[in-house]
């Protein structure tokens, strides 16, 4: 954007041309080996467990008998106990 007296003059250019060619150029940095991260992955270092792995026994017992109990169609609807209870 350019301003002189009294005047102002906007010129719009395309983003897409300064984007050419990265494509290409992203291309040829990966067969080079040369696409290293700039940020260090910070999760590479992290254990990431399943949460599963870290509940106790007795809880695992208790979510295998619910899930259970659900797949014998001894569960009630999420929408009757919110009529029951009145909860909006």
């Amino acid at each position: 954007m350019k301003k002189s007296t009294n005047k102002i003059q906007a010129t719009i250019a395309s983003s897409t041309s300064k984007r050419k060619g990265w494509d290409e150029a992203f291309k040829k940095m990966a067969a080079n080996g040369d696409d290293e991260l700039l940020i260090p992955d910070v999760f590479k270092d992290e254990k990431l467990n399943d949460w599963w792995d870290d509940l106790s026994d007795e809880q695992k017992r208790h979510i295998s008998e619910a899930e259970a109990e659900l797949d014998a169609g001894k569960g009630v609807p999420h929408e009757e106990v919110m009529k029951k209870y009145k909860i909006n």
